[in-house]
């Protein structure tokens, strides 16, 4: 007794759900040789193939087409080559440190754009607001951000700073020009 490998045919519909294929691929799985000289092959005919399964030689004739089909069976002159596993791929190569070099300093820089457009939209959002407010919702914005308040006006919150609130009596001395 001994062990083989086989590849799972499961997958493969056409083969897996006809029986005789797939009766005709484990035989010929489970006969092949595995010595140096004859890995892999089975030197049989088809009618010694339908006689050893135990179907018709049309049958065999039918799964031995479906196998070659899907790369299973390979006939060469007066025996067969099966197939009973597949070569895994290869593992994508490591990058280089300059290649890696170049991929973090890409992710940083992607991320201070985006830190920059935010930036861009709050201060865009934070004027439309002003442009919206009554003066003296301004000066209840700017006194609340010099007592150290964090209050959303105008759907705005803006971190109570003594440079937020000098900006803040900025913007309101610019609207009384």
């Amino acid at each position: 007794m001994r062990y083989t490998t086989i590849i799972d045919v499961t997958a493969v519909q056409e083969i897996y759900r006809n029986i005789n294929t797939r009766l005709v691929y484990l035989h010929a799985a489970l006969k092949a040789g595995y010595h140096d000289n004859d890995r892999d092959q089975l030197p049989t005919s088809i009618r010694q193939l339908a006689a050893e399964v135990g179907i018709s030689v049309s049958a065999t004739r039918h799964a031995l087409k479906a196998l070659e089909n899907a790369g299973l069976v390979k006939r060469e002159g007066d025996h067969l080559r099966v197939t009973k596993w597949l070569a895994a791929p290869l593992p994508s190569p490591r990058p280089t440190q300059q290649e890696a070099r170049k991929a973090a300093k890409a992710q940083v820089g992607s991320i201070g754009e985006r830190y920059e457009r935010e930036q861009q939209e709050f201060q865009r959002r934070v004027e439309a607001a002003i442009r919206t407010c009554t003066r003296e919702q301004l000066e209840q914005w700017a006194a609340e951000l010099e007592a150290g308040k964090r209050v959303k006006h105008c759907g705005i919150a803006i971190s109570p700073t003594i440079d937020n609130a000098a900006w803040m009596r900025e913007q309101i001395k610019a609207l009384q020009i």
